[in-house]
């Protein structure tokens, strides 16, 4: 039942009051209040291009239904929850993107180089790459990245300014992790549109695509 209502929020248009509110908040561990922060339009486009088992898949991510070993314990489908590679640790959704063995880093490196690429072939704002960069490495690999101060030299720039801003509300009130599926503050196609206005980068760069 929860994830067919899940499911509804896709389907039809986020709202205040929808009756999937608690359901998604108790699986992103995002605070109710803070749900109108998300940028419902292009997580739901994105769900509704996506067919078969790709849709079934994005499905499973986003509810935190991955079938890690301590899910599979919990449902008796394995007698341990630890991670088949690293054998040193319960294999969880975070632990997934933190796992220490060769292997899995070397994944998350090459999976942090296309993200990184996709983000430049759409004209990306440089200086959010960067920072979106650098804050994929520090939760997937324990890199040493400081935070960003608001009240920092970013403020004397307004582009800047609000880069600043919606990587501290994705940070405190959507969560890293949930950014990681997708889950994403409204506030970054603010950041996009506002260089996309400065650019000229041709009709095949918009703030729709780009979203998506």
């Amino acid at each position: 039942m929860e994830l067919s209502i899940l499911l509804r929020v896709f389907i039809h248009r986020y709202k205040v009051g929808h009756d999937a509110e608690i359901q998604c908040a108790r699986a992103w561990k995002v605070n109710i209040n803070n749900l109108p922060l998300v940028d419902w339009e292009n997580l739901r486009k994105e769900y509704r291009s996506k067919k078969g088992f790709k849709r079934f898949r994005i499905t499973k991510a986003i509810y935190r239904q991955w079938a890690t070993m301590s899910r599979e314990k919990s449902w008796n489908r394995s007698s341990s929850a630890f991670c088949p590679l690293c054998k040193t640790h319960h294999e969880t959704i975070t632990h997934v993107f933190q796992c220490n063995h060769n292997l899995m880093k070397l994944n998350r490196m090459k999976a942090i180089a296309n993200f990184k690429s996709s983000l430049i072939k759409y004209k990306t704002s440089p200086i959010l790459v960067n920072h979106l960069h650098r804050i994929v490495q520090q939760h997937c690999g324990g890199f040493n990245v400081s935070d960003l101060d608001p009240n920092s030299v970013l403020a004397s720039n307004e582009h800047l300014k609000l880069i600043s801003y919606v990587l501290q509300e994705q940070k405190n009130k959507i969560g890293i992790e949930n950014m990681m599926f997708g889950i994403l503050s409204k506030k970054f196609c603010d950041c996009q549109r506002m260089y996309f206005k400065t650019n000229n980068f041709g009709r095949n760069y918009t703030i729709e695509r780009w979203g998506r």
